[in-house]
């Protein structure tokens, strides 16, 4: 900025030169003088119009960044230039080497683009892409309007269906020919093979076949006709041949006349380059009768084999370009050094379309390696089959039960798939070094969340040409799966009910499309999936209030409409005289709150634990974490207890006993204890005085309750097993109970091992004790802050403010924060000793173990009734997978196992814990000796997909125990 004085010194400074009017001179060093004396570091000289714009202007052109605009040793060509120049050769090629590593390279900016970069910095760098009409190469020609279709339908679809976030997908054009070859080039050098761009989907596609069909006959043109490089060039005609048909039938599912574009994502185009209703002049309905569901499923299914053969093809291509990755001419210095030296290959050029991306984007985008874009390719194709084989296999199970419709085996799988990166993406963009990485951190799949979206609405659709926004869901599909917690006698009156009523009707219809906003969230990244997860689970107690009332009038309507067949009965039987005496319509119990609160507690919990795989959560807030999902398990307990105890009183139809499997799980339990042996360091802990051995056993895992974590409560989900239980695949099954059991255990077992990481770090909860620890030779202990409160509210408060949320507790956010602070500093852990809480650890670790390992037999045993139930070969993993973190039951295991030895040798052995490293003992250290770099326990948080418990690793010592 300049100063009033700064100017005055120096306008005062160039008046002391006399200058004779009407005289030109150099004021060059007279300026640069008063610019040094009048001047500070930092001002600016500038006159009165130099305002904000001009400013930003010149301090963007001072960054760094802005050098890549200097193109250094070598002139950059423009399309035009480079033609008239012609140092563009347009064919026909007689390398066939050189051929294909134009073709290879365009296929890696491929993959640049899904990756999230530009189009104008990835596909049209290559000049060919622009000008593909004056290519006199039949093969590369083919090839560019094949690409260059496929691009424009992707692009199409992904912008239409919209579940990526501008960090993972660049959506703008700049210009880019996307739909056709540029038009300025229609008259250049009297030649225009001006015939691919106007041909349909299927003309081309015939167009290539007859190209691939006389490639051997023709291929005379070429020097180097060698068999490997004609198989090359086949397969990736082929490729992009398959491309195109794959992107062609997933755009058929998409009506564009019912998709609302917002401004400037299709800059550029007109209306009619949108409209694909020439090129597709009937695209085929699912459903032409909404009401025969057997032809909808049959229909979808259909659908789903016709892209999954696709995709078949596109994969097995894929494995073929691999293993040919190398045949083809590689790109030179200028790939990497684009200022200095050219590109390397015929027609591309990094610099190409500088002028039309904006000033804030990079100038430079590296084109991937092509061996791990290929890879990428075959991982992905591999990655939407089995989308498609997973949205297969709900229809075929919807076509042998039509009812109820499981929708929370849908959000389930819709997910999982979201809850963590595709490894793919993790290898390409760090291949070297991918340890480190924090995977919800990454760049997302937008094409596979793109296609699990398309055929989600497309399945919610009913046949109808499916409406990406905002994103709705029919009452009817809602009401067929809430509908699986009622008896099945019960359900079409309730249907009846709710349709003869527009006020439930309409309720209905935004309880629906609030529940449709569930897997439009988790085709987000995961950050982005966190923060709408919150807005959508503080919406939901007020609906859940709504949902209360609606509860009342079904359950009244229903009474009566019981009532009403009663008394027919009754009069009919000539006993009319009974029925005087009844006065009250008691309500009919509805679980409609209950499977609300079902989701509300599954995707509380995956907000949560959603924080710990963003690096969210200090430290200091472990604790108060674990501490509240203690309470959230507690909730779904009951919640389940309730839901088995409605089933048993309403009688669920059809639904097999526990006898047998009850005694599978029986001779496991023998099988368990006999194979769980007691190591070395837990007969140390034997050989201790009885009177400690009694006082450890008093506080046992098993003995914790809920606010003081006795875990006979806080963990006794198996309370919900009743005599009629639901199968695996039903909501509140024997092994939703088992697995949500082992969270309990494992959940607990790591507070307490933090919990005891701490004091011996000196950290305390009880900030009212001023005097020292006794145990701890006098030196001071850390105390958590008293304005933690605050920290607490924020993280915790989308639960605990509503006074109508399911997890609110007495006292709102100040009373769930003195539960938890006087859970963690009651007798039960702060008054036993660290060595007391790492073996309490180290046993509720064994019981997680165990516990996993019967859940692993009850999965199996489940699905195998499952089999037999469906009596046809459906994969089961659709059906079988519960909301919740992404951790397999494998790895769990693993982790309790790992776990358990941890914490017993931290049990037995003080020198293998961490130390309060404090030169003066009047100085309190504010860091968790734990956390240190040098401490000897370390806390591996990197384990597990979810990142929600950590790993304990040892560091070695030579000391003995």
């Amino acid at each position: 900025m300049t100063t009033e004085s700064s100017e005055q010194n120096i306008t005062n400074f160039i008046q002391s030169v006399s200058i004779p009017e009407h005289m030109t001179m150099d004021i060059t060093n007279a300026f640069f003088s008063a610019c040094r004396i009048g001047l500070k570091p930092g001002e600016l000289l500038h006159t009165s119009w130099f305002d904000l714009k001009y400013s930003m202007s010149a301090i963007e052109i001072m960054d760094p960044k802005m050098d890549a605009l200097v193109q250094g040793n070598r002139k950059v060509l423009t399309v035009c230039e480079a033609l008239s120049s012609e140092q563009l050769p347009l064919g026909p090629f007689s390398s066939l080497y050189e051929l294909l590593g134009i073709i290879d390279e365009l296929l890696a900016a491929c993959v640049n683009w899904l990756t999230g970069d530009s189009l104008a910095q990835s596909i049209f760098i290559c000049m060919y892409m622009h000008c593909t009409q004056l290519i006199r190469d039949k093969y590369l020609a083919a090839f560019c309007e094949l690409l260059r279709r496929s691009i424009y339908q992707l692009r199409y679809i992904i912008i239409c269906v919209s579940v990526f976030d501008e960090e993972d997908h660049y959506k703008f054009a700049h210009g880019m020919p996307v739909h056709e070859p540029s038009n300025i080039f229609d008259g250049y050098g009297g030649f225009r093979n001006d015939c691919l761009h106007k041909l349909s989907v299927l003309e081309l596609v015939a167009h290539v076949n007859d190209l691939i069909r006389n490639l051997e006959n023709e291929s005379t043109t070429f020097a180097d006709r060698e068999e490997k490089l004609l198989m090359g060039l086949h397969s990736r005609l082929q490729f992009v041949q398959v491309l195109l048909l794959f992107t062609n039938s997933i755009f058929e599912c998409i009506n564009p006349t019912h998709v609302y574009f917002e401004q400037d994502l299709f800059e550029g185009y007109t209306h009619a380059d949108l409209d694909f209703s020439e090129r597709n002049p009937s695209p085929p309905k699912l459903c032409e009768a909404q009401n025969n569901t057997e032809f909808l499923w049959d229909s979808f299914i259909d659908i789903c084999r016709k892209v999954s053969q696709h995709l078949s093809s596109l994969k097995s291509l894929s494995d073929t370009l691999v293993e040919t990755s190398n045949i083809g001419k590689m790109a030179g210095e200028g790939k990497f050094r684009p200022k200095d030296a050219s590109y390397g290959l015929p027609g591309f050029e990094v610099f190409l379309n500088q002028t039309n991306i904006p000033t804030y984007m990079p100038k430079v985008v590296n084109i991937h390696d092509r061996h791990k874009s290929f890879v990428y390719f075959s991982s992905l194709f591999t990655r939407l089959n089995h989308i498609l084989c997973t949205y297969e296999n709900f229809a075929l199970w919807n076509v042998l039960h039509p009812e109820p419709l499981r929708l929370h085996s849908l959000w389930t799988f819709i997910q999982k798939s979201g809850q963590i990166s595709c490894p793919y993406v993790k290898a390409l963009l760090f291949p070297d070094d991918s340890s480190e990485v924090n995977e919800p951190m990454l760049t997302t799949c937008v094409l596979s969340k793109t296609i699990i979206y398309v055929f989600h609405s497309t399945l919610m659709g009913k046949g109808d040409f499916i409406a990406l926004q905002p994103p709705s869901l029919s009452p009817v599909h809602f009401l067929n799966s809430w509908q699986e917690l009622e008896p099945t006698a019960y359900r079409p009156l309730i249907k009846n009910i709710i349709y003869n009523i527009p006020e439930l009707m309409s309720f209905f219809t935004t309880l629906s499309n609030h529940f449709a906003r569930i897997p439009y969230i988790y085709g987000s990244n995961r950050s982005r999936q966190r923060s709408a997860l919150g807005y959508w689970l503080g919406d939901l107690p007020d609906l859940l209030d709504e949902c209360a009332n609606a509860e009342f009038v079904i359950g009244v309507e229903l009474r009566n409409k019981l009532a009403n067949k009663t008394t027919e009965c009754f009069e009919s039987a000539g006993k009319s005289e009974v029925l005087s005496t009844q006065k009250t319509v008691v309500p009919v119990q509805i679980n409609l709150s209950c499977f609300v609160t079902y989701v509300y507690y599954y995707l509380a919990w995956d907000y949560i634990v959603s924080g710990f795989q963003l690096d969210l959560y200090s430290p200091s807030e472990w604790l108060s974490i674990y501490a509240f999902m203690i309470h959230l398990f507690q909730n779904l307990a009951s919640l389940l207890r309730s839901l088995a105890e409605n089933c048993i009183v309403s009688g669920s139809e059809g639904q097999p006993t526990l006898e047998n499997e009850s005694a599978d799980i029986k001779g496991l339990n023998k099988q368990v204890d006999k194979c769980d042996s007691v190591n070395d360091v837990e007969r140390l802990v034997n050989r201790q005085s009885k009177k400690k051995k009694k006082h450890r056993e008093k506080c046992n895992v098993s003995g914790v309750h809920s606010k003081s974590i006795e875990m006979s409560n806080t963990m006794n989900f198996n309370s919900v097993v009743k005599p009629i239980s639901p199968m695996i695949h039903e909501i509140g099954s024997t092994f939703e109970v088992h697995l949500l059991n082992v969270h309990q255990y494992l959940n607990t077992a790591t507070l307490y091992v933090i919990r005891a990481l701490q004091r011996d770090s000196g950290i305390e909860i009880n900030v009212n004790r001023l005097s020292p620890d006794p145990n701890s030779d006098g030196q001071l202990r850390t105390f958590l802050s008293r304005n933690y409160l605050e920290r607490y509210a924020r993280r915790l408060g989308i639960f605990l403010i509503p006074h109508n949320s399911p997890l609110t507790e007495m006292g709102g956010v100040s009373g769930a924060y003195e539960t938890w602070r006087s859970l963690v500093s009651s007798s039960i852990i702060d008054g036993r000793s660290t060595s007391d809480l790492y073996l309490m650890a180290a046993r509720a670790f064994d019981e997680a173990q165990n516990l996993i390992q019967k859940t692993l037999y009850l999965k199996s045993v489940g699905e195998e009734k499952l089999l037999k139930f469906t009596r046809s070969p459906i994969v089961l993993s659709l059906l079988t997978e519960k909301l919740g973190p992404p951790d397999q039951l494998i790895d769990l295991q693993q982790l309790a196992r790992r776990n358990s030895i941890a914490c017993r040798v931290l049990g037995v052995c003080e020198d293998r814990r961490p130390i309060v490293h404090t030169a003066n003992p009047s100085t309190i250290n504010h860091k968790m000796s734990f956390l240190c770099s040098s401490s000897p326990v370390k806390l591996d948080y990197n384990f597990l997909e979810s990142k929600c418990y950590p790993l304990i690793r040892l560091a070695s010592q030579s000391k003995k125990c």
